[in-house]
């Protein structure tokens, strides 16, 4: 028998509640992803690879500081691990995120962008 990685599992809910825009649930699934951070390096890894895919790399707002707050404005530890994804350090200890907080706020950043690209496409950074 074949049985789904837990991780994977969490990822897909996580991203369909945000889709369907149940608040409850991603609430709900947020604070479980904040518990694992098998599933929060997923959720990052898959944002940030389907970001690339859709601009043919990671555009400056996701890894610049002083982007401009009009857009999809990440938290400073997801522009981080942004700016280690664009420069090949994804599997450093710089990827590793501290605490559950830090956890469920990369989590969060990390559906928010794949649920936004899907929902608005490339023009949904710059909204």
């Amino acid at each position: 028998m074949l049985l789904a990685d837990p991780s994977d599992v969490l990822a897909d809910e996580l991203f369909y509640a945000t889709v369907e825009e149940c608040e409850d649930c991603r609430t709900v699934l947020l604070d479980c992803a904040a518990q694992d951070a098998r599933a929060v390096k997923k959720l990052v890894d898959w944002a940030l690879w389907i970001t690339s895919e859709v601009h043919g790399g990671l555009p400056d707002v996701l890894v610049d500081q002083d982007a401009p707050k009009d857009s999809f404005s990440p938290s400073v530890t997801f522009r981080r691990l942004a700016q280690g994804y664009r420069t090949g350090q994804t599997n450093s200890a710089q990827h590793n995120v501290r605490g559950p907080e830090q956890r469920r706020e990369v989590a969060d950043d990390a559906v928010t962008l794949v649920a936004g690209l899907d929902r608005y496409g490339a023009d949904f950074l710059y909204w």
